[in-house]
């Protein structure tokens, strides 16, 4: 039986911002099968799975301390490395871009992290049209 190629942690962390942006883009465009924008990180290792999925927010913080720290994980851990918390900071977001990012669909998250790693910001009405997405109509601006 073979093994699907997995992602592989960089020795030295991207910089917070646009290459963590650029890097999280990196492993979900090689590793599709592995992104999974529901939840930050799911544990699928049994023989024949592609393994564990996660979220950008999961990937980012993989990538830059090898493990995803979930809101359980830290009444023994530090809370700001809450995930979703931490992320903001490794991406350099503001929480409301945040907040859109971490519960968007995968094609939304694809094309807002393109936008983040290119421009260091992300802009929400084109990353609805590139997702071919019509929702964003329905949001304020």
């Amino acid at each position: 039986m073979t093994t699907k190629a997995q992602p592989v942690r960089p020795a030295v962390p991207p910089a917070f911002g646009r290459e963590t942006a650029a890097a999280v883009l990196d492993v979900i465009t090689n590793f599709p099968d592995l992104h999974n924008q529901a939840s930050w990180e799911e544990d699928f290792g049994s023989p024949g799975h592609c393994g564990t999925t996660r979220c950008v927010a999961g990937w980012a913080q993989w990538l830059h301390l090898g493990k995803v720290y979930w809101t359980t994980d830290l009444w023994r851990e530090d809370p700001s490395l809450e995930v979703e918390i931490w992320a903001l900071q490794a991406f350099g977001l503001e929480f409301a871009d945040g907040v859109r990012l971490f519960h968007s669909s995968e094609r939304r998250a694809l094309a807002a992290l393109k936008q983040l790693a290119t421009f260091g910001a992300i802009d929400w009405p084109a990353v609805y049209v590139a997702a071919d997405d019509d929702e964003y109509e329905s949001e304020d601006f």
